[in-house]
């Protein structure tokens, strides 16, 4: 079974710059000659369509479940239901490969994904053979029942990439190019009529030769294009998202940093402070972390979401995220795969990827995903 997938946008003949399909849409509503309603894109989750790039990406692992189900089709007897369920084991498999090995090592560092996944020799078989598995070793999450996504994780640790996000992305050579001196396109703006086409703003259908081409955004092997990198994980975030759209922040506050600060007082979160010394680590003092001169209270026990960000850029030098946020962010995203039972690691902990989804040596990472979703 195979995903729909929404029109293709190239319109330029003879331009493949820029070409490939949207997210699948509904029509949009007009008023009139007025278009009221831009199309919601029928997604599972509608926050996957809340921007350009975003909504490429969900639109590219759709295209890799497609091309996953030709390789069951064309390698295994099974059919229906059968064939897509082993479709979505396999997609499923591989992108949590890719969270683990790709993902989480250049976020957290391999070290800290070594220390809970521990590798683990077992002897299987009557002939005593011997294989070695990643086990699972968690200090601080400890679901008492099923596995949960605590407030420490979603509402502080994992905001870590609202400080990644470039102002402003080049989204492939033809768009590039017919900007001219305008430069890479916001990555939010004003709400303005979908045929305005000065943000890259969502909740609307893929403009004409809008579509993302990934080596702008990841290093592609083989691509002479250089790539956009991300920002470092620090307390500073990029204009456009102090001032968020309506489509994604309805009400106020709109400045992403302040919606983030005040959920976090909202929700009750402990300080950053009081969660490293809950972890056993030495927190970092106010003058480390530039608080001094304020009150003692703020002062000493500043926001998780803050000390997460400022920790990663004074120990990690923004290029990974410190011991605070790193154990949460790993714990939580293994933990969770660690109790899902229909995880790679929990059904065949040695599994690896292999061709033709991986490339010929076995390695797997996003690059190679898009790579084979984009296979004609």
């Amino acid at each position: 079974m195979r995903f729909k997938l929404g029109e293709d946008v190239g319109v330029v003949p003879d331009e493949p710059s820029g070409a490939g399909p949207d997210l699948p849409r509904n029509e949009p509503r007009r008023r009139g000659e007025e278009e009221v309603f831009f199309g919601r894109a029928l997604i599972g989750d509608p926050r996957n369509d809340e921007n350009t790039l975003v909504s490429q990406l969900h639109c590219t692992m759709l295209r890799f479940h497609n091309k996953v189900a030709e390789v069951v089709a064309a390698t295994t007897p099974l059919t229906g239901d059968n064939a897509f369920k082993e479709t979505q084991r396999l997609v499923r498999w591989h992108y949590q490969w890719v969270v683990v090995h790709d993902f989480l090592t250049r976020i957290v560092g391999r070290a800290v994904v070594d220390d809970v996944l521990r590798p683990e020799t077992l002897v299987i078989g009557t002939r005593g053979e011997q294989v070695t598995v990643p086990r699972p070793h968690f200090q601080f999450y400890a679901p008492q029942q099923t596995a949960y996504i605590p407030v420490e994780f979603s509402v502080a640790a994992y905001r870590f990439g609202h400080s990644m996000i470039r102002g402003r992305y080049d989204i492939n050579q033809f768009v590039k190019g017919a900007r001219g001196g305008q430069g890479p396109i916001p990555v939010f703006g004003p709400e303005l009529p979908p045929d305005e086409l000065s943000n890259l703003n969502g909740f609307r259908r893929l403009p004409p030769q809008w579509a993302v081409e990934w080596d702008l955004l990841f290093d592609m092997p083989g691509s002479q294009v250089e790539a956009q990198p991300s920002l470092a994980i620090d307390t500073s975030l990029a204009g456009p998202l102090a001032s968020l759209p309506a489509s994604v922040a309805a009400d106020p506050p709109h400045s992403l940093a302040e919606r983030n600060l005040q959920r976090g007082l909202r929700l009750g979160l402990p300080a950053g402070t009081t969660v490293a010394r809950a972890m056993g680590i030495t927190p970092l003092t106010a003058k480390e972390l530039g608080l001094d001169d304020l009150d003692g209270e703020l002062a000493m026990h500043p926001p998780l979401w803050f000390y997460v960000l400022k920790e990663a850029e004074l120990l990690e030098g923004g290029q990974a995220l410190g011991p605070v946020g790193g154990r949460i962010v790993a714990e939580v995203l293994l933990g969770l795969l660690a109790h899902d039972p229909l995880s790679y690691l929990s059904v065949e902990p040695a599994w690896r990827p292999q061709p033709p989804l991986a490339r010929d040596d076995g390695s797997f990472d996003v690059p190679q995903l898009i790579r084979f979703a984009q296979q004609p």
